[in-house]
């Protein structure tokens, strides 16, 4: 091959790739804005109906990720640190992974106990107002007793989250595909009241996610 033919390609590459993070940044400028504009929002009053909101525009900015796998380290961290009562880690790490993902649940509920634990009950009771608004969005999304009514979650993360908070504790899943739509159907066990039972959760937006990472748009 000529070295003019391959210098041909590599422009061609670049050009390619210029185009691509151009075409992305397009896409997800809107959304990005919208969510930047409702972390804002939550911070100074943490209204329901924003709450609500920013889970569903989270899914379409270029922070989301469902799998993110770069913060379980984090994650892990953060729980330590409740685990060793050290405050100052346990909140820096919840902050990390809230920088990028403001609807997480642990997240949350990392930087409540760390506030909580430090003495800083002012803080504590914004992030409880926010897990709390987190939950109860979810909540209105359906009842998960079918695919028809199932609760919408960003990932799969978020359907283990969800169900431990409520004091339960999970027995199995599997995963269905019906009329497009993707499926986590959790198997429940409810402690306290002694039954199982399953629990449907809408997670087309994780598979969507990751169809856009294995067949980027052109």
């Amino acid at each position: 091959m000529s070295t003019a033919l391959i210098s041909l390609l590599v422009i061609m590459n670049g050009t390619h790739q210029a185009n691509q993070q151009e075409t992305d940044t397009n896409r997800f400028s809107e959304a990005n804005a919208r969510y930047s504009e409702l972390v804002e929002k939550i911070k100074e009053t943490a209204l329901p109906e924003d709450i609500e909101e920013i889970r569903k525009v989270y899914v379409n900015t270029e922070h989301y990720d469902p799998y993110a796998v770069d913060q379980d380290d984090i994650e892990r961290n953060m729980f330590e640190g409740i685990k060793n009562e050290d405050w100052e880690e346990c909140l820096e790490n919840a902050t990390k992974i809230l920088d990028s993902n403001y609807i997480n649940l642990d997240a949350h509920y990392g930087a409540m106990i760390c506030a909580d634990g430090s003495g800083d009950d002012s803080k504590g009771e914004f992030h409880r107002k926010v897990l709390i608004g987190l939950l109860d969005a979810i909540r209105k999304t359906g009842d998960g007793e079918s695919e028809d009514s199932a609760f919408f979650c960003t990932s799969t993360s978020e359907v283990w989250s969800f169900i431990r908070m409520q004091g339960y504790r999970i027995a199995g899943k599997s995963l269905d595909h019906i009329d497009g739509r993707t499926y986590d159907i959790m198997k429940v066990v409810d402690p306290d009241a002694d039954r199982e039972f399953e629990w449907y959760f809408d997670v087309t937006a994780q598979l969507e996610f990751l169809n856009a990472q294995l067949f980027p748009p052109e």
